[in-house]
């Protein structure tokens, strides 16, 4: 693999690039206890506790294509963060009856659309940087 499409799949600085995949890792045990906590009870199922958490972790992913590029950073990003809310789903539906399909397919779905937004996060950053760099 050239080093070109290296930079743009994993990133410029493998260092940078392993310091936001553990960060991903970092966002699927969060969003694992928060979302269990919301399902719970713990937390309140309010806007703020359900959205804003995808918020930042979109930005994190757009942040991390925009300093180090990493196409499968951004996407591992957000993917972890979804796998979190995926087991909250699976605690949840151990502890009774939900209203929400909890299958293998649902679960795919959930985590690529995750990947997906990740992969956005990359473009919007990538960009963003190529761009900034190009005025200058």
């Amino acid at each position: 693999m050239s080093a070109n499409v290296s930079s743009i799949l994993v990133g410029r600085n493998q260092h940078r690039s392993r310091q936001f995949s553990v960060l991903g890792g970092a966002f699927s045990l969060g969003s694992a206890l928060a979302y269990t906590a919301i399902v719970l009870g713990g937390l309140p199922d309010t806007f703020l506790f359900m959205v804003g958490p995808v918020v930042v972790v979109l930005g994190v992913a757009t942040i991390s294509a925009f300093l180090n590029d990493g196409l499968l950073v951004s996407g591992l990003i957000t993917g972890m963060f979804a796998l979190g809310g995926v087991v909250a789903m699976h605690i949840d539906a151990s502890l009774g009856p939900v209203s929400y399909p909890v299958s293998l397919a649902t679960d795919i779905r959930i985590i690529a659309i995750f990947v997906g937004l990740g992969i956005g996060g990359f473009v919007i950053g990538a960009v963003t940087r190529r761009a900034i760099t190009h005025i200058r």
